[in-house]
């Protein structure tokens, strides 16, 4: 365990411009305007709406994609991160790297 974190810690040291950039991509739609992401409703919501946090899985304008753990991995991130894609790329690298 050690050497991994000594390893993430040479990479962040060495390409520490990538871990400052800003959300991207998908991120809008899976992060920031993601009400079950951003803690706006509650834990339960997590099983009963739909990858993107708007719909419920029951709604018709839902298009079924679920992925709770995903989804709750992704909460407790931007919880533990303040919302800053910063601490979201260190965290993700560093579980990424351990595997």
């Amino acid at each position: 365990m050690l050497g991994i974190f000594l390893f993430a810690l040479v990479l962040y040291a060495w390409r520490t411009e990538n871990l400052h950039g800003a959300w991207i991509l998908d991120d809008r739609g899976t992060v920031v305007v993601n009400p079950v992401v951003r803690g706006e409703v509650s834990w339960a919501e997590v099983w009963a709406r739909d990858f993107w946090g708007h719909d419920a899985l029951t709604s018709a304008s839902s298009h079924k994609s679920w992925r709770p753990l995903c989804t709750a991995t992704y909460r407790l991130n931007f919880w533990l991160g303040d919302g800053q894609p910063y601490w979201w790329v260190c965290r993700s690298n560093t579980v990424t790297m351990a595997y």
